[in-house]
């Protein structure tokens, strides 16, 4: 992203931001230590800037505090979310919480036997934490999506990475992709990791031409070997 924009500034939050009513003018950010006028936050001084552009990387957080759960016993984390069993079933038997696994919790409660979602897909750090570090093989390299050459943008932006566990027949427990339409991607290789994808099957499939997602069918340098492959020339 730096690559595009003038000037980056990482680190400070907002606390504050005013975009101005009239034509042209620019977002007005508070600093790490709040907005002027406002008390700093732990002890650091509060600033005020102007910028052209203010970007909002909006993450999910609970929020269970206020609708009585604790009157009918579910437990919570001290972050307020809720502790369930791997069938989706909280602390109390006939609650249950769920994000995206309702059609299959409805089909096991009313429709008969339905396995449970499928959680157990894993990033890096906890798939060495489960099947150690020595049974972890990471393929990995970087990639030019086909529409970022016509406006030549950097070859060496976009990434990915697939976590292979070695004994077994190296299937895949995890796949990460940073680039265009990543969340598209990966929810479709999601239904083959579920159902058993090894490296094998993976280097096997036909990668379609012109996808980003074919880069994930022909990876061949380990982490364990060197830095990930870099991207050269024109294709």
């Amino acid at each position: 992203m730096g690559a595009f924009l003038q000037t980056l500034l990482r680190g400070p939050t907002p606390s504050l931001i005013c975009v101005p009513s009239l034509p042209g003018g620019s977002c007005v950010a508070g600093g790490p230590g709040g907005a002027e006028g406002q008390p700093a936050l732990q002890g650091r001084t509060a600033t005020q800037e102007d910028f052209d552009t203010v970007l909002l990387a909006v993450g999910i957080e609970p929020s269970t505090s206020n609708i009585g759960l604790e009157r009918v016993g579910v437990k919570c984390c001290p972050d307020g979310r809720v502790l369930v069993n791997e069938l989706d079933q909280t602390s109390v038997d006939h609650v249950y919480c769920l994000a995206r696994s309702g059609r299959l919790l409805a089909h096991r409660l009313y429709g008969g036997p339905t396995p449970p979602c499928d959680y157990s897909n894993i990033p890096l750090e906890r798939a060495n934490a489960t099947f150690g570090e020595a049974n972890i093989e990471v393929y990995h390299s970087y990639y030019w999506p086909l529409e970022w050459t016509v406006p030549a943008r950097d070859k060496n932006s976009c990434y990915v990475k697939v976590v292979c566990h070695v004994p077994d027949q190296e299937r895949v427990v995890g796949l990460h992709l940073m680039g265009p339409h990543a969340g598209d991607i990966v929810q479709g290789f999601s239904a083959a990791m579920t159902s058993g994808l090894t490296k094998r099957q993976l280097d096997a499939t036909a990668g379609l031409q012109p996808t980003a997602a074919q880069v994930l069918t022909s990876l061949t340098v380990t982490q364990r070997e060197s830095e990930a492959m870099m991207v050269r020339g024109n294709c």
